[in-house]
């Protein structure tokens, strides 16, 4: 799959306490999981790299911090 192919997205809205809401939706995903998942959570600037942290041991599949314009690539939680 190159950069531009379509890509299914799942967006998740997510209040400053909803840790625990994001580990019953990433708990049982597939590592093989193809959709991207985008992450927004209500923050304070200084907890970006908390919840970046958080993020990491919710789920197998690799995070990133999403800034500026990047490709969403699939299996991928932003």
């Amino acid at each position: 799959m190159n950069e531009k192919s379509p890509v299914c997205v799942v967006a998740i809205g997510a209040s400053a306490g909803g840790v625990s809401a994001l580990r019953s939706v990433f708990y049982n995903l597939d590592k093989d999981e193809k959709s991207a998942f985008i992450i927004i959570q209500h923050l304070d600037q200084n907890g970006k790299q908390l919840a970046l942290e958080i993020a990491t041991h919710l789920t197998s599949l690799p995070v990133k911090l999403l800034e500026g314009r990047v490709y969403v690539l699939p299996g991928h939680v932003y």
